[in-house]
């Protein structure tokens, strides 16, 4: 069965042990789940993309975040 809708996906650089510390921490906030994105849906990435003016790309971001969100977890 096919979903509809958004999902939040994380690009993130840390390392395990940040993003371990920092999905703890997620976990124990008051946001409300449904804002709270999966363990399985952070994607850790080199380098985030970054316009000549050194703002994020967001555009990039995105497409990065669909490509990667494509893949198998287990390459």
């Amino acid at each position: 069965m096919k979903k509809k809708g958004e999902r939040l996906i994380v690009l993130h650089t840390l390392g395990e042990q940040q993003l371990e510390e920092c999905l703890e921490k997620l976990g124990k906030s008051d946001l409300p789940a449904l804002w709270r994105p999966r363990p399985d849906q952070f994607l850790r990435v080199e380098k985030l993309p970054y316009l000549g003016t050194g703002k994020l790309d967001l555009r990039k971001s995105r497409e990065l975040a669909l490509e990667l969100a494509k893949r198998p977890l287990h390459e």
